[in-house]
């Protein structure tokens, strides 16, 4: 397991997968508008452009793991999976 120091400094990396932007949170709109039933492709394009910008793409397509329970990371992961 990394030290809480590493993991603390991995979270200020806006590369990291689990870094949450302050101006991100339960309200925040990632693609507007919603997907209505018309025009799937160009809805799927843009959610994935969205999520693929603010790095958690990896959600959405599975290619983000949970991490063990004991993984300081778990935390981090169980807040932007609750975001996405």
């Amino acid at each position: 397991m990394p030290p809480r120091a590493v993991l603390g400094h991995l979270q200020q990396d806006t590369d990291f997968a689990f870094f949450v932007d302050p101006n991100e949170g339960p309200n925040s709109l990632i693609v507007s508008p919603n997907f209505n039933g018309s025009k799937y492709l160009a809805w799927k394009r843009s959610m994935q452009h969205a999520f693929g910008t603010k790095n958690k793409l990896g959600f959405i397509n599975g290619t983000i793991h949970v991490p063990d329970l004991q993984d300081l990371n778990h935390n981090a992961w169980e807040r932007c999976n609750h975001l996405v």
